[in-house]
């Protein structure tokens, strides 16, 4: 049999008991135990009961707050995902053995703190400014940043904004 534990009309534990002569020691601490076995559908933690009835708890929205968290963490782990496509991408190539990880590092360190924060707007605006660049760093760091690599990164991008 299973037994609903109630205090302040609220259910706080379920319990499974063999032997109903043991009711009255587990409803010790409660304001009344009662049994749900044969109720459909079975009440659980966190219902109300009105002495009667049992209410199932209201569903909450998450806040505002929980869901800007949870927008942020989306665009963090999709700017992580981007810089770890980017350095195996490279470590594939083989940047260690070309003497050119400093010069990526120094050249891309602005662009990797956007998209380690998750700072897509900004990670875009500073690729179109790659893109413009013809200095001599952004040539040292050739063939692990081109204008065709900085091009399929901003479609990357705009690709997840638009089903943001």
């Amino acid at each position: 049999m299973i037994y609903a534990q109630i205090k302040n009309n609220k259910v706080q534990n379920t319990i499974v008991l063999e032997d109903a002569s043991l009711e009255s020691t587990f409803a010790q601490g409660f304001d009344v135990l009662v049994r749900i076995d044969n109720l459909t559908p079975q009440p659980g933690i966190g219902w109300s009961y009105d002495g009667m009835n049992f209410s199932a708890p209201l569903e909450s929205s998450p806040s505002t707050q929980q869901l800007a968290e949870q927008a942020v963490t989306n665009d963090m782990n999709f700017g992580q995902s981007l810089i770890t496509q980017f350095a195996a991408t490279n470590n594939l190539n083989g940047i260690s053995t070309s003497g050119k990880t400093l010069a990526v590092l120094s050249y891309t360190s602005n662009l990797s703190e956007c998209l380690y924060t998750g700072s897509l707007q900004a990670a875009l605006s500073i690729m179109e400014g790659m893109l413009a660049d013809n200095s001599a760093a952004k040539t040292a760091c050739a063939p692990y940043i081109t204008n065709d690599i900085i091009n399929s990164y901003i479609a990357q991008i705009q690709s997840y904004l638009s089903q943001s």
